[in-house]
């Protein structure tokens, strides 16, 4: 079949996987995402592997789970020895091109690493990194003329002018959204795109929103009414939260609310106006996005190039957004790891307009692209998507999702440490999502388990009822299987075995036919 000529992946920052209009979410407003949808393939059922957005990234950037690259934390370098997908992609003939950022630290063994906070193998044309205080944005904005209001805090740059004020939350950012940082990043991508002429071109795309702060340039930033919002899904209390396991205890005091609100609340403190409106702020960065992306898109057409491009709309992952009393990247819920996912495929027309409800998975990007593109799949964990695109569901598809956060940071917090398992090693988890059950298993303390048929916010945790016994029990049995498939083998293509004369014969691992 022939390949894609050009490849075109948008990242967003902390998109839920329900809040696509076209889906059925009921308050946002993404006509441009709906659009595509009529000409895309929507996966419904997509998860993130990994929280929070460096092990997430990795995940996507490298088609494995956390716990075989390792990066599992913001902080944590991800492992030179790694293939990523910006080295696959340079092996395609084109050149792998960054707009953004993966927050990826360098590995310190690794000499040939110079640039800070960007996966291996790709090459930056316009970065936007939090540890410059955004500084390719802002100079630009300065550029044209916008006069800033900042102070030590680089994201001091988002806040509107004379700071953030929670009962004024619908007060705009301190540029117009035609400077803001997604119109900055889309349209250094359009114009890059435009200098390639017929030279084929990969890129990966990464814009900030809707991550907080919590706070949209005009007129985004009125775009919602906040009375008209639903709420979030939650149980009566965070002490009835708390009460049911010690990380969601931990959780809760670690991280409150204080980046959605920009003060030292609680989550129980938070005001119900005070939600909606932050709920307004994050719809309306959503609607700049899906305006920018709808931008990008026309611009293609324009060119000639929309179906000459494979074309992929996701996120890293997704957001809490005060459900279960949490907010932000943190959580073992599926409100975090449940992100968006859409492909088209200018060769298979066919698939424009479908979805499918399989369980698929950030590491699945990976192979996807490389088939597209021509390549060999290379060793990871994911599975191409390519036969969802062309018609049919692959052989032996998964029929659960697994994610996996590391939280040992909480150690830092010595208010934190009676909730916290002793080890540092211990401070983590994994969670295996079926269609009718959510299983969390921690190494030293107790189970979550939640019957998603009857409960599918998470609020009752059935792991210590009796009746729930067997549920459990197969539950975690499924996760143990799961990751002794998965782990890491130090013979990746073929078993070693000996014929009955004493010779060494190669045995592939596929089929178990002799080579």
């Amino acid at each position: 079949m022939k390949t894609v000529r050009n490849v075109l992946l948008v990242i967003a920052d902390q998109w839920r996987g329900d809040s696509i209009a076209c889906w059925g979410h009921p308050d946002v407003k993404t006509p441009h995402l709906d659009a595509f949808a009529t000409e895309a393939m929507s996966f419904r059922r997509h998860h993130a592997q990994a929280a929070p957005c460096g092990p997430s990234r990795a995940s996507l950037l490298t088609g494995r789970y956390l716990m075989n690259h390792r990066q599992v934390s913001n902080e944590t370098p991800l492992p030179a020895s790694i293939s990523t997908l910006g080295h696959l992609v340079a092996q395609s003939g084109r050149e792998p091109v960054l707009f953004g950022y993966t927050d990826t630290p360098n590995d310190p063994d690794d000499a040939t690493q110079t640039q800070p906070w960007v996966c291996p193998g790709f090459a930056t044309r316009t970065g936007f990194f939090y540890h410059d205080g955004f500084a390719a944005w802002r100079d630009w904005l300065v550029d044209h003329g916008v006069t800033l209001e900042l102070d030590d805090d680089p994201e001091s740059i988002f806040l509107p002018k004379g700071g953030y004020d929670p009962a004024h939350s619908d007060a705009p950012c301190q540029y117009p959204a035609d400077l803001s940082d997604t119109a900055f990043m889309f349209g250094s991508a359009r114009d890059y795109i435009a200098e390639q002429g017929e030279a084929p071109w990969f890129v990966n795309l990464n814009c900030l929103r809707p991550h907080p702060p919590m706070v949209a340039p005009a007129p985004y930033n009125r775009m919602f009414d906040p009375a008209s919002l639903s709420g979030p899904a939650r149980i009566e209390s965070p002490d009835a939260l708390a009460q049911s396991h010690p990380f969601l205890a931990a959780s809760l005091r670690a991280y409150g609310a204080k980046r959605y609100f920009r003060d030292e609340l609680t989550p129980d403190q938070v005001s119900d106006a005070q939600d909606r409106a932050m709920r307004a702020a994050y719809y309306g960065n959503m609607a700049e996005v899906d305006a920018q992306f709808g931008a990008l898109v026309a611009d293609l057409k324009v060119r000639g190039l929309y179906d000459e491009t494979l074309i992929i709309f996701t996120s890293d992952h997704a957001d809490q957004l005060g459900d279960n009393w949490i907010y932000g990247r943190r959580g073992p819920f599926p409100s975090l790891f449940h992100v968006p996912l859409m492909i088209r495929d200018p060769r298979h027309p066919d698939s424009y307009g479908t979805d499918t409800d399989a369980f698929t998975e950030t590491i699945d990007i990976l192979p996807t692209i490389a088939e597209a593109a021509g390549q060999a799949v290379p060793e990871c964990d994911g599975r191409s998507l390519m036969a969802f695109l062309q018609g049919s569901e692959p052989t032996h598809w998964r029929d659960f999702t697994v994610w996996e956060t590391d939280f040992r940071e909480l150690h830092l917090n010595a208010e934190l440490r009676t909730f916290l398992p002793e080890r540092v090693e211990d401070c983590c988890f994994t969670a295996l999502m079926s269609r009718d059950w959510l299983y969390i298993h921690f190494p030293a303390q107790p189970a979550l388990l939640y019957d998603l048929r009857v409960d599918p916010h998470c609020h009752y945790n059935l792991a210590e009822k009796p009746e729930h016994a067997g549920d459990l029990a197969r539950a975690a049995q499924a996760l143990l299987t799961h990751r002794i498939r998965h782990a890491p083998k130090q013979l990746s293509d073929y078993w070693l075995t000996y014929a009955t004369e004493g010779q060494a014969q190669k045995i592939w691992n596929t089929g178990g036919e002799t080579c």
